[in-house]
């Protein structure tokens, strides 16, 4: 079954669009739900391509990981709103992409505003880099690295572009903390000003705890771990980064309560005959590996488990003091958490079901010596409050579920897709897609300020982004099946990058 596959970790995943029809699907999920009375059944392609997606929708919005890379989209946006609105000020042309067009121009500005373009172009820059990091992205970090080099040597030729400067990805992680931390105080103090009654954001900041990281020197052990880091990640032969952990985690999760048996499931995992899944069938492999087990279940519970907590880093601003009580920095990376994941892993009994989560967790990370994943979610169910920010409105929901749940409500998700049990109905209000385009129609969220604020978010943000990465302001649209939901987007843009910049981009455009 065709799908848009979204892969990475990517506000993309807020959305799915799927080639088959509705019916289609329940007809699939009906079929599996009565088979399973009489034993294991084979998992219809509908309902494992479903929850192959539903499973990245989830690693975005239930994970601290994927909540901090939408928070540094919003940080990117402040910084080109910034950008484009000086560019105009003084008189200089917006050409897209920024990101390339933009440094070549500095050579002509005044000082003043050559000095305010290098800083927000830093920002950007620097949390671009920040962001490849955490992904483990090679490709992302290489093409900004020629990029520099190659305007590094305009500058030799006498171009004389400002080069922002580039900063460790370490240094960039805890100035991002700050600002962060500026953003949400200015946030929830501009909502009380307009007298609205909830906050944005949670406001339960560690300020000193920010600030102290941000003064302290990195350990020889830390830079060691970001040298290390960015030479195996470099290594063209490296086998798994944050795209390979997110696949093979979906992937285990479209084969959880199937008919499959170890022996299959490993002869598929091993044969790797589609050298475009490669590097997920890798992961897989090495969880095979690792993890001591010949039941398929137990494998298959404790590697999505394994996965979870690859993405269960102490990232958010909230963290701060969690992370000032296990200052490690190699906990704080996907990638290497999970390599050292799987180190423990093989020390340590699987799971044996769902119910033994907690025991595995606890297992692996007094091993690791990490941060534990519930005090991360005692962070926020602590501080549970009604704000208004949708993302992070979903994802404290998430971690109220998984302290009621004992952590597992999103490993073995297919029994709350069509149950139509008032828990299973809330499970979907939170936890299901924002939108779905299937093969006959699109479906909404239920809730229509929930929807709206979601959609028109995701869009500013995709046009702010094409601003600075393409060299045309025609988007595809992220969902819908109409000429009239393009042109509602479009005019969405256009009306909001009016009020951002006082001029008009007729350019842009949502097909």
């Amino acid at each position: 079954m065709a799908t848009i596959e979204m892969g990475r970790v990517h506000p993309r995943s807020l959305f799915a669009r799927f080639a088959f029809t509705r019916d289609e699907l329940r007809s699939a999920s009906a079929r599996w739900t009565a088979a399973r009375h009489q034993g294991p059944a084979a998992k219809p392609s509908e309902m494992r391509t479903y929850v192959h997606e539903l499973t990245h929708y989830h690693q975005l919005v239930t994970t601290p990981y994927g909540l901090f890379l939408q928070y540094c989209k919003k940080l990117q946006n402040e910084a080109t709103i910034s950008l484009v609105n000086t560019l105009l000020a003084a008189g200089f042309p917006v050409i897209p992409p920024l990101l390339v067009n933009i440094i070549p121009l500095t050579s002509k500005m005044p000082t003043g505003v050559a000095d305010e373009i290098r800083r927000c172009l830093s920002g950007w820059l620097n949390i671009e880099v920040l962001i490849a990091a955490l992904d483990g992205n090679r490709a992302r970090r290489m093409d900004l690295s020629e990029m520099l080099i190659t305007f590094e040597k305009k500058a030799e030729k006498g171009a004389k572009p400002i080069i922002p400067p580039m900063l460790y990805w370490q240094r960039t992680f805890f100035l991002v903390q700050d600002s962060l931390a500026d953003h949400i105080t200015r946030v929830n103090h501009e909502a009380r000003e307009r007298r609205n009654p909830d906050p944005v954001y949670p406001g339960n900041i560690d300020r000193s705890a920010i600030t102290a990281a941000l003064s302290a020197l990195p350990s020889d052990f830390d830079r060691a771990i970001e040298g290390s880091e960015f030479g195996l990640s470099m290594l063209a032969g490296y086998r798994w980064d944050v795209d390979g952990i997110v696949e093979s985690h979906a992937t285990a999760a479209e084969f959880w309560e199937s008919d499959a048996t170890y022996d299959s499931f490993t002869a598929w995992a091993l044969a790797n005959d589609d050298p475009d899944l490669g590097i997920y069938h890798n992961c897989l492999v090495l969880g095979l590996e690792a993890i001591g087990t010949r039941n398929l279940q137990s494998f298959l519970a404790s590697y999505m488990a394994l996965c979870e907590i690859a993405l269960f880093a102490p990232l958010l601003p909230w963290h701060a003091e969690l992370r000032a009580s296990s200052p490690s920095f190699d906990q704080l990376l996907p990638a290497v958490r999970f390599e050292r994941l799987l180190g423990s892993a093989a020390k340590i009994k699987p799971m044996q079901s769902p119910r033994d989560h907690g025991r595995f967790v606890l297992d692996l990370c007094k091993d690791l010596g990490w941060v534990h994943p519930t005090q991360i979610i005692r962070s926020a169910v602590d501080e549970l409050q009604a704000v208004s920010d949708p993302i992070t409105v979903v994802y404290l929901q998430a971690q109220r579920w998984r302290a009621q749940m004992r952590s597992t409500t999103f490993i073995g998700i297919d029994p709350f897709l069509f149950d139509p049990s008032p828990a299973a109905e809330q499970w979907r209000y939170f936890f299901d897609f924002v939108i779905i385009d299937y093969k006959d129609r699109t479906t909404y969220h239920p809730d229509k300020n929930f929807l709206e604020t979601m959609t028109t978010r995701y869009l500013s943000m995709l046009g702010l982004e094409t601003l600075m990465r393409r060299d045309s302001l025609t988007l595809e649209a992220p969902y819908g099946k109409s000429t009239r939901e393009s042109e509602w987007m479009t005019g969405l843009l256009r009306g909001r990058f009016r009020d951002l910049f006082g001029r008009d981009f007729p350019d842009l455009n949502v097909v």
